[in-house]
């Protein structure tokens, strides 16, 4: 290993955070003052970057302790690298879900419904279950001061587990980018808009393909035949997973960033251009202008998708 990683790895780590922290504040502000106030989805994401600041902390703290570049058993070392991972768990899970309840008030179909519960159910219980097998020991190595007692797991079983986390996060995170496209593309508004709308709302793909990502180079780390046995190996083990973990902070710190990227549109589209008169501001009475029909775009979720995109609807559209 020729890098340490407090000056490799950990401004990454910081530079995603603060990156979260700057798109949280910008989204809370805008809900806050400049829409009806703030939503469940929004405290969600509050405890979500809450975690995720605190896995920073703990990983900057495990490698001043050594981690990734000394080859020693530490307890506190092991403590912390255990939590850290956990605090990041709890972090992705909880920012899947408050994008997740954010949906909830837009679609309309039942089983759509369904499957939003159906998804932050089991992202829940995955990512728990995750947390917990953190703390085992895994067979055949040393077993660690930080390791709870009781059966080892199998280096297969870790991987299997993490690999299917990984795996389910990046599914529901393309599966969460792609339903707001079918409410969207039916409002009577301008194709760009409806366009730009969507694109908005689903670049929590982003964190679908990071997760896709740190896979691969899970497999490849493992299959690179790393002997354990030797200060080297486990240095240079030590290391990788040090670099997974980065991997690991960006997921949520992208699904903030992603819930944001709306707010952020509407902020650029009204600094740079001026209020047009063949354009009404989105409000129940443009809404009504333009549908005639209270059922749908009066609903709502109409509601909710202006705060988020905040489009305007213009007196014709096609």
């Amino acid at each position: 290993m020729a890098h340490d990683p407090r000056y490799t790895l950990n401004p990454w780590v910081w530079i995603l955070t603060l990156l979260a922290t700057a798109a949280l504040c910008l989204r809370l502000w805008c809900r806050k003052f400049r829409h009806r106030g703030l939503w469940w989805d929004d405290y969600i994401f509050v405890v979500s970057w809450a975690l995720l600041f605190s896995a920073s902390a703990v990983f900057t703290a495990d490698l001043n302790a050594g981690m990734g570049r000394l080859d020693y058993e530490k307890q506190d070392v092991h403590i912390l690298f255990r939590t850290c991972f956990d605090l990041n768990t709890l972090c992705s899970a909880l920012s899947k879900t408050a994008f997740a309840v954010t949906l909830l008030r837009l679609v309309e179909a039942s089983w759509q419904k369904r499957m939003i519960w159906f998804i932050i159910v089991t992202i829940s219980l995955l990512n728990v279950a995750n947390a917990i097998v953190w703390w085992a020991s895994v067979c055949g190595r040393p077993r660690s001061l930080a390791a709870l007692p009781g059966h080892c797991l199998s280096q297969a079983a870790f991987g299997l587990l993490s690999t299917a986390c990984g795996a389910y996060g990046a599914l529901i995170d393309f599966i969460l980018a792609l339903l707001p496209w079918g409410y969207v593309w039916k409002l009577r508004t301008y194709r760009r808009e409806r366009l730009a709308i969507s694109v908005a709302m689903s670049l929590g793909v982003v964190a679908g393909v990071t997760a896709i990502a740190r896979i691969a180079y899970s497999v490849a780390m493992e299959s690179s035949g790393t002997d354990y046995e030797i200060s080297a190996g486990r240095i240079e083990y030590s290391y990788q997973t040090c670099v997974i973990f980065v991997f690991l902070q960006a997921e949520p710190a992208v699904t903030i960033i992603a819930a944001t990227i709306p707010v952020i549109r509407v902020l650029v589209r009204d600094a740079i251009s001026a209020p047009d008169d063949e354009w009404e501001d989105t409000t129940m009475q443009g809404l009504k202008e333009t549908s005639g029909n209270a059922s749908g775009l009066l609903s709502a979720a109409t509601r909710d998708v202006e705060e988020m995109g905040s489009f305007h609807v213009p007196k014709s559209a096609p």
